[in-house]
């Protein structure tokens, strides 16, 4: 597998940045070396512990050495090979008690999903693993083990219905591209020992109604932010120009952006003269850091949500794995042979980075996991988020439209659609789509409302801009708590008869997992604390997805619903359902409520004590302003070789603009004989525009290049020559 270097210049276009809710930069990181087997604690202070993933005789050696960490940070998960032979073992490590406690055997074993993506192996909660293989000579299988009670909880294989006409040939591997929720995974067959840019297909697998879907967001997401599910990916677009000649091992021209509540997918950004790697986000995902090659050397650059180049690393930084944290980023990079870890705090300004650790010479650490301890998530909602720019039309999920009822009617804009709640519920219209704007009003159920824009996907939720029928404008979900609260009206100006009217309350084979004086997690888009216990119970408070509340009393069974007492960070308490459906929108963690301070931390001899990260608003004072970097113009036209046949000989050339050009562009002209030597120079020219018209000399070849010129007469490097003849 080749590694790439990431070579990084940090230049970023000034990024307005309101007054938000901030966290400190604190963080910690796994770091494994597959060199010795070993894994690495670090965090700001340094390194925190060290140890060597032990094994399991006769299973001795590491395959291709990845490991997952589960999203607490305390479980780890690596596959471990027997000598000469194809059998292959799982073992489930937990730090907090230092000892392997669970190890699960497969045989005839070609490739494994841990190797190919060990990122979201595990479920959101930490407590389920997810488990591909390959099988020699052909076929596969994909199995969900609960860590709870160390049983199997789903399994799917290569002879499944669902799977019929789906190659199931050698090296075929399912792998999770993302678990979504502790019982729903996006799963990809990759097609492991080739260079296959797609998978043989890509699905959602639903572990409660053991359905099988297909689907495309996740199946080539190298990140994916999980407050609002949004996945990044690098892929080939032969609807923009390519250079496939320039890349032996194929050219990804674009960065793609998979939106879960349009179930769309599309370019964000792309360039012709690169191909491009990792996409990942960064700074809570207000940025997106890429490598790009061009053929010669590789760099990471900063992408904008607006899809303009924020700016990169400087190529001396050699660095060769980046994460996101909520305040930036952190990159690994070897000094002298030595690794590196280092922290670059985009919100303090920070454009150097500090290095926060040093590792064994001659090794080059992994970061596999980076989050706070204890937590379910880490990086979080920070609006606002400016939009995605749509570069060409997006590609529609088949699984995914908009909420359709049993009649076959779907949400539509010029259409008209019914408001619908339980228990008398008003809902919410607000100024604009997400839950950080203004309410404008609040409407009772029944209320019918034209639909006039959308949807438009912020904060997990599918946003519809709507008319009332004063004429008030607004903005609203069409989903909520488990309900629908936007009904499409049917063709006799009524909601179609079979909607349902109430959640269907909790599923009772779902069971429990909380007590009195647990900790908790929202895990749905906006939770709703009653008074009392039952949905008669008043409107107390919406609690967002990542809430952190104590279980203070209960459970009380009411409205098929089990109802607990919360206390939330704030003291305020209230009655909210574990289960709705077969979903658990309240989950244990094993986080502690963050305190106002956070208190230092030590480590002991049998390891850190775990810090959680505080969450403290804290309104950033100073703008994040960060150096702008100056581009080489890339050439629009005409192509490289073109031939006119056209007299008089008017010849346009045109460039892409670039952000830091506050001087403009230099165009460089030449005229050349027939063969295209001996050329002669025109006059320079310089201009602030991006295209330049004139009449060329002759029936000849003619050539040019530009460059961008930037504050303080800063040049850029020229762009290639380019060619034309002129025929006549």
């Amino acid at each position: 597998m080749r590694r790439w270097l990431l070579l990084f210049v940090l230049g970023v276009l000034a990024l307005a940045v309101s007054p938000v809710y901030a966290i400190p930069a604190e963080f910690t990181a796994w770091l494994y070396t597959p060199d010795t087997g070993s894994m690495t604690l670090v965090d700001l202070s340094g390194e925190r512990d060290t140890f060597e993933l032990p094994v399991s005789p006769p299973y001795t050696i590491r395959p291709l050495s990845n490991v997952s960490v589960s999203p607490n940070g305390r479980l780890i998960a690596y596959m471990l090979a027997e000598p000469d032979s194809t059998n292959q073992q799982l073992m489930i490590y937990d730090y907090n008690t230092r000892t392997v406690i669970a190890q699960y055997p497969v045989s005839s074993v070609a490739y494994n999903s841990i190797d190919f993506n060990p990122r979201f192996a595990f479920s959101p909660d930490s407590r389920r693993i997810a488990l591909g293989y390959s099988i020699d000579p052909a076929g596969w299988e994909l199995v969900v083990i609960d860590l709870d009670t160390f049983s199997i909880t789903g399994s799917l294989s290569s002879g499944d219905p669902a799977f019929a006409g789906v190659p199931a040939t050698y090296g075929v591997t399912p792998t999770v591209t993302y678990f979504r929720s502790p019982t729903e995974l996006a799963i990809a067959l990759v097609l492991g020992g080739t260079d296959a840019d797609e998978p043989a297909g890509s699905y959602l697998w639903d572990l409660v109604t053991a359905s099988v879907t297909p689907h495309l967001g996740y199946a080539s997401a190298t990140d994916v932010f999980a407050p609002t599910g949004e996945a990044v990916m690098a892929l080939p677009d032969d609807r923009f120009p390519m250079m496939p000649d320039r890349f032996m091992f194929g050219q990804f021209n674009t960065i793609q952006i998979y939106d879960s509540a349009r179930g769309e997918r599309w370019p964000v950004f792309q360039r012709s003269d690169w191909t491009i790697y990792g996409p990942k986000f960064v700074f809570n995902a207000q940025l997106v850091a890429f490598v790009a090659y061009d053929g010669t050397s590789e760099r990471v650059y900063l992408l904008n949500r607006d899809g303009a180049i924020a700016g990169a690393l400087p190529p001396e930084v050699n660095a060769y794995e980046i994460a996101g944290v909520p305040d930036g980023f952190i990159y690994a990079k070897p000094d002298g042979g030595v690794p590196g870890l280092y922290s670059i705090n985009l919100r303090a300004g920070d454009s150097d980075g500090s290095r926060v650790w040093s590792g064994v010479p001659n090794t080059y650490p992994r970061i596999v996991w980076v989050g706070s301890f204890g937590t379910d998530s880490f990086m979080y909602l920070e609006p606002p988020y400016a939009n995605w720019p749509v570069l060409a039309d997006p590609v529609v999920d088949a699984s995914a439209t908009s909420p359709t009822e049993p009649g076959g009617l779907t949400l539509r804009v010029g259409e008209r659609a019914i408001i619908r709640t339980t228990e008398g519920d008003l809902l919410r219209i607000r100024s604009g789509p997400g839950t950080n704007f203004v309410v404008v009003r609040s409407v009772p159920p029944g209320t019918t409302v034209e639909l006039i824009g959308g949807p438009t996907s912020s904060g997990g939720f599918n946003w519809w801009n709507i008319r009332l029928d004063d004429g008030t404008t607004g903005w609203t979900v069409d989903f909520a708590d488990g309900e629908e609260t936007l009904v499409p009206i049917g063709a006799e100006g009524a909601p179609p008869t079979a909607a349902p009217t109430a959640t269907p309350g909790a599923d009772p084979s779902v069971p429990t997992q909380l007590r009195v004086g647990d900790n908790a997690l929202v895990t749905t888009g906006a939770l709703r604390l009653r008074s009392v216990p039952g949905l008669g119970g008043a409107l107390v408070r919406e609690m967002a997805r990542n809430t952190y509340v104590r279980v203070i009393g209960g459970p009380t069974p009411l409205d098929n619903y089990l109802w607990w007492q919360l206390q939330m960070l704030d003291g305020t308490t209230g009655w909210a359902a574990e289960i709705v459906g077969t979903e658990r929108v309240l989950t244990y963690t094993t986080q502690p409520p963050p305190t106002a301070t956070p208190a230092p931390s030590s480590t002991p001899s049998g390891g850190p004590t775990p810090t959680p990260l505080i969450f403290i608003p804290l309104p950033i004072t100073t703008p994040l302003i960060l150096v702008p970097l100056l581009f080489t113009p890339e050439q629009l036209s005409p192509a490289d070789g073109h031939t006119y046949n056209i007299f008089p000989r008017t010849t346009t050339l045109t460039w892409s603009a670039v952000a830091a050009a506050s001087g403009g562009y230099e165009l460089q002209r030449q005229w050349c004989d027939t063969s295209g030597s001996n050329c002669t120079n025109y006059d320079l020219v310089t201009t602030n525009s991006t295209t330049y018209t004139f009449d060329f000399i002759g029936a000849q070849v003619g050539r040019w290049r530009v460059r961008s010129v930037g504050s303080g007469g800063a040049k850029s490097d020229w762009s290639p020559w380019r060619t034309f003849r002129h025929l006549q």
